[in-house]
This record gives C-alpha cells, sequence and structure tokens, in this order.
C-alpha cells in the first residue's frame, strides 16, 4: 500500500509522489516511513534520502528540515533537497574539493571554518546520492573515492 510523499524547500517543491517506502535520515537515526505509519514529527538531518514506488528508487541528497507524517502522507520541508538524477557528478566533486581547501585556509573553530566543514559535508551527502541511485540502477560507479 503506498502513500502520499512530498518534499518542498523554501524554494521549490523539489518532488511529489506516491511512495511504498520512504528511508529518511534524521536526529534519532535512519527510519523508514512506510504507509499507515504511526502520526510522526522528526527532525532531518544531512544525509541520503531513499523513495521507493514499485519498481521505481529515487534518492536525494538532503540538508536538514523537518518530517511530519500523518493520514495525509508524508511531508518533509528540507533546507534543500536534490535529486540524485539532477547532481553533475564533476560539478559536485569540484564542489568538494574547493570546501576541503577552505578548511586547509581557516583555523578550527572559525566561523568560516565551521561554513567549510558543512559546505564539505553536503556535497558528499550529494555524491553519495549520486552512488546510490547509479548502484540501484546496476550502473557502473567506477573508482570512487566517496566514504560510506
Amino acid at each position: 500500500m503506498s502513500f502520499k510523499f512530498q518534499i518542498t524547500t523554501p524554494e521549490k517543491i523539489v518532488h511529489t509522489s506516491m511512495a511504498d517506502s520512504v528511508s529518511v535520515p534524521t536526529v534519532d537515526g535512519e527510519i523508514t516511513i512506510l504507509s499507515n505509519h504511526m502520526p510522526l514529527i522528526s527532525a532531518v538531518k544531512i544525509g541520503v534520502l531513499h523513495v521507493k514506488h514499485g519498481k521505481e528508487e529515487i534518492y536525494m541528497a538532503v540538508d536538514g528540515g523537518i518530517l511530519k507524517m500523518d493520514k495525509g502522507g508524508l511531508m518533509i520541508l528540507a533546507n534543500s533537497a536534490e535529486r540524485a538524477d539532477d547532481l553533475i557528478e564533476e560539478q559536485v566533486r569540484k564542489a568538494q574539493e574547493d570546501a576541503k581547501k577552505a578548511m586547509e585556509e581557516k583555523r578550527s573553530g572559525t566561523v568560516e571554518f565551521t561554513q567549510a566543514f558543512a559546505a564539505l559535508e553536503r556535497e558528499t551527502m550529494k555524491l553519495r546520492a549520486i552512488r546510490r541511485s547509479r548502484s540501484a540502477r546496476g550502473g557502473s560507479i567506477g573508482a570512487s573515492n566517496i566514504g560510506e
């Protein structure tokens, strides 16, 4: 049995569909929402979100937010969310390298260091989403240094 799923950012509705299950990274650990899940509100943390509906699987990189599950379905209000299929791996890898360099140039404990660290974490999650999406389709990911 499926349920309505929607993920929204301050800028746009990222995805709306029916879902059989949605796995979400929360501050209490990863949870999987199925239809008829008990009502729930939880804080979403940075990570990879996984949506299944029939044979379709969608992966997204999310950067925190709030989820609400009720009889109407699952709604996630995310700070940012990007579908893995919409990401360009080369651009994400460059942004990840830029964030690493920025961290090396900043002193630990400064606002700039913290911002660079957060950027590195976001780009790493995007790469993980790309890898998981590719793997689910049976595609080759080649040589990769993406940590799990």
